[in-house]
């Protein structure tokens, strides 16, 4: 039973590592998820984008992605939808500020 016991828990935690998803890769989500927004490239004036640059999470967990292109910057906010099961986090956006 003890052997049974061990070799589930063995089994199971490689799967559970494969569920992780890098840092890399969880940015490159967040960053889809602006690029892919006609929102955010109508507050841009559909301007190209010069850069784009993490700013700050605030206390909820909301992250704070600064989009730039010529003469205008946006303040982008991301939600993170943690997943129900297995999976990664997917983002959604709940704010744009104006082109400064």
């Amino acid at each position: 039973m003890k052997l049974a016991l061990t070799l589930a828990a063995a089994l199971t935690l490689p799967a559970a590592a494969h569920a992780a998803v890098s840092g890399f890769h969880d940015s490159a989500a967040q960053i889809a998820t602006l690029l892919q927004s006609e929102a955010v490239a109508d507050a841009l004036r559909q301007m190209p984008v010069t850069q784009v640059e993490l700013e700050r999470t605030l206390p909820d967990g909301v992250l704070v992605w600064e989009v730039e292109g010529p003469g205008c910057s946006v303040d982008v906010r991301l939600k993170p939808l943690p997943p129900q099961g297995p999976g990664r986090t997917t983002y959604e956006i709940t704010g744009i500020g104006p082109c400064d």
